[in-house]
């Protein structure tokens, strides 16, 4: 019993010093480092969130939408729109979208962007 709360042990103290590790030279899983090209949260706001009456507002503060995808849990693109002149704010209509929870990405003119949750409710 000893011997198997030893093993234990060791593993534990080895995988942890192997996470501290990689997380210290900005690699692997243990740190959340954003990517190069990814919106930080205070360069966009969509509102609101949960989606009550239908519609929603995405607002990139000093930057312009390239494109707008939505898709449903399972994958599937369901809304999807391009924009060719620059637009900083946009309001989104979902009458067609059954009530869920969906991914929201929002790619930028500068090649950035971002996915989100999006849950969408017309149910108080």
């Amino acid at each position: 019993m000893k011997k198997i709360l030893l093993i234990v042990f060791v593993l534990l103290t080895l995988s942890l010093h192997t996470a501290r590790s990689a997380n210290e030279s900005g690699s692997g899983w243990g740190g959340i480092i954003p990517d190069k090209g990814e919106l930080v949260p205070e360069e966009f706001k969509v509102f609101p969130n949960p989606v009550l009456h239908k519609k929603f507002t995405i607002d990139l503060s000093g930057n312009s939408i390239s494109e707008i995808r939505i898709s449903n849990i399972a994958g599937k693109l369901v809304y999807d729109k391009k924009f060719t002149l620059p637009v900083s704010r946009f309001e989104v209509s979902t009458d067609n979208l059954p009530d869920g929870i969906y991914l929201l990405r929002i790619n930028a003119s500068n090649n950035s962007s971002r996915t989100i949750k999006l849950l969408i409710s017309t149910e108080r």
